[in-house]
C-alpha cells in the first residue's frame, strides 16, 4: 500500500476495507504500532453527542 494509493482511495468512490492500513510509527525500538504513543482517548458518547458540553472547558 503506498501513500498515493491510500490517497487516490479516499479522493475516489472505492474504499479500503477497515483496519486495511497499518498505523505505524518509528521510535528508537524501531517500528511500533501507533497505539504505542497515542494517550487513551475514553469519551461517553453521550458528552459527544452534546456539543454544549464540548465546548465547557474545566
Amino acid at each position: 500500500m503506498t501513500k498515493k494509493g491510500v490517497i487516490k482511495a479516499g479522493l475516489g468512490k472505492k474504499k479500503f476495507p477497515s483496519k486495511t492500513s497499518k498505523h505505524v510509527v518509528k521510535d528508537s525500538k524501531g517500528v511500533s504500532h501507533i497505539s504505542s504513543i497515542e494517550k487513551k482517548v475514553d469519551i461517553p458518547l453521550e458528552i459527544l453527542k452534546d456539543e454544549a458540553m464540548l465546548t465547557h472547558v474545566d
